[in-house]
Formats: structure tokens, sequence, C-alpha cells
């Protein structure tokens, strides 16, 4: 069983603590629907009391909600493989080298007669070849 919470007015669903933000249609006078698995509750935003719910469609609201998280995350992946397309090869080398801790690096290699830092520089360079 899942909790749900649905806010339409700030178009959250929230599916056992994992928030999206998507549109869906709810009757406008809704201010948000709470279920916990088992029973749960509809806020009203007109001065109606609120109804306690003791059926809801919980399997339907976490399907939406898987979607709503695939379909972003797919857009995110490919919003990223088109960032990282137009990457030159230059950008790639400069994202990966502000990863090293150069200096640390470095004085670490010449402590103790080692040669990570190089040998890190050469592995990047190697990863993305001059065009």
């Amino acid at each position: 069983m899942s909790t749900v919470t649905l806010v339409p007015s700030d178009k959250i669903m929230n599916v056992d603590g994992e928030i999206v933000v998507t549109d869906y249609d709810i009757a406008a006078n809704i201010h948000a629907i709470q279920w916990d698995g088992s029973k749960g509750e509809i806020e009203y935003n007109d001065g109606t009391p609120n109804e306690e719910l003791t059926e809801f469609d919980e399997a339907g609201w976490v399907a939406k909600h898987k979607q709503v998280k695939l379909d972003l995350e797919a857009g995110i992946a490919a919003e990223e493989k088109k960032i990282a397309d137009a990457m030159t090869y230059k950008d790639k080398r400069r994202v990966e080298y502000e990863r090293l801790i150069q200096f640390e690096m470095i004085y670490d290699d010449k402590l103790n007669d080692t040669t990570t830092w190089v040998d890190a520089i050469q592995a990047i360079k190697k990863s993305y070849p001059k065009e």
C-alpha cells in the first residue's frame, strides 16, 4: 500500500514521499487529497467540509506517478545527451579536469614518488582525443 497526496493547485503528486509536479484533472474545489494506504481525506477549498475516504484509486495514481517520473527522467537524460553531444573534446576534458583535485594529486605524487596525477591526465586525454 502506498501513501498518496495530491495538491492540484500546486500540481503536486506525492507517492511514498517522492514528489513530482505535473498537471492532472481533479474537481476545482478540491484543495488536496490524502491517502495513507487504507483511508484518507479530501480537503476542499470552498468551505465544503472535509470528506473521509474509504476507497481510492491508489493503483491508478501510483501508476500515473511512476509514468510521470519515467517521462521526466527520459527528458532529463535526452537533454543531458544533447548537451554532451554538443561539447567539443576541449569541453569534455575541462569537465574531467575540474573533477580532479590536481594540486593535491601533484603534491601527493611528489611526496610518494607516484604518478597518479600524470596517469589521470593521460586517461582523460585518451578518453577525449583531439578531434
